[in-house]
């Protein structure tokens, strides 16, 4: 299997498909640029390192890599449902597609050395292309096409789990004006003005676009760069300490070295495609030294 997909989809020395020691099917970045590795399951991105840089995505040291179970930190994808499902208490959280195997499409590279892969899937009547770049910065761009007759409405989330020196001194920036709802009270809050800490569980839904969110990690000396395209919901998470131990894939003190910030269209903001038509969602990561 992996000898037949090298052969179609390697790029030279800088992509290769290798087995993980679950099993599972990852492809490895290497270039002069940076580092990355995705996952063909759940079309999942586990890692991408600029070089000369800390590691942009967090991954929890107690994820399960396992064919029927999500992979716990880089950038899960949340589909067509954001959090439980609405009416069936039995379907699994956050969607249908963080466990699936994705079809790889295409791999390519640049005149800049930028390492391009598009997966495909087609679940309930959808189908959706993930292209994933990366170079310099890293970009996810998640096409949506509905394949029924009639119009119908999906949520969508790019569940990025940024790696942080330390939450208690980090801070996202971008969100000041936004109101959002605090999923822990289920109440709509209007804008604080200020850019968030954290000091407590965060649960967060902040509504409207916005051109950039900038989380600033200064024991990284660091300020992580989010460009997001076509998104009208941004979620901002962190588990904790008393979520954090009650999550069997999470370790207990992982909380201190992570947060949140995900692209998103959810709740209010869900897209509404008609029949047999499409829409995306992107968003672009870079890391600016500080």
């Amino acid at each position: 299997m992996l000898d037949g997909i090298n052969k179609r989809f390697a790029v030279d020395d800088q992509l290769r498909f290798v087995q993980h020691p679950s099993g599972l099917v990852q492809g490895e970045i290497s270039t002069e640029s940076c580092r990355g590795l995705f996952f063909l399951h759940g079309a999942h991105v586990a890692n991408f390192q600029p070089t000369g840089q800390q590691p942009l995505l967090f991954m929890s040291d107690q994820s399960a890599y396992s064919s029927d179970k999500p992979i716990r930190g880089g950038v899960p994808l949340c589909f067509p449902w954001f959090g439980p499902h609405p009416t069936d208490g039995s379907a699994p959280a956050h969607g249908l597609v963080r466990t699936q195997a994705w079809d790889l499409k295409s791999t390519s590279h640049d005149a800049t050395g930028e390492i391009s892969v598009a997966l495909g899937l087609i679940v309930d009547q959808w189908r959706l292309t993930y292209a994933i770049q990366f170079g310099s910065s890293l970009k996810l761009t998640l096409a949506i096409e509905n394949l029924a007759s009639s119009e119908r409405e999906c949520e969508v989330a790019l569940h990025s789990y940024l790696e942080l020196a330390d939450v208690h001194t980090a801070s996202v920036n971008g969100l000041e004006h936004q109101p959002y709802l605090d999923k822990l009270v289920q109440q709509q809050v209007e804008p604080s003005g200020s850019a968030i800490r954290f000091t407590q569980e965060t649960d967060r839904v902040y509504h409207g676009p916005v051109p950039e969110v900038i989380v600033r990690d200064p024991g990284h000396h660091r300020r992580i760069v989010i460009k997001p395209k076509n998104s009208h919901s941004t979620v901002v998470w962190n588990p904790w300490v008393d979520k954090s131990q009650r999550m069997p894939d999470f370790g207990d003190q992982e909380y201190l070295r992570m947060c949140c910030v995900e692209t998103a269209n959810v709740g209010d903001a869900r897209l509404r495609l008609a029949g047999e038509s499409s829409d995306e969602m992107g968003v672009e990561f870079s890391i600016v030294e500080e």
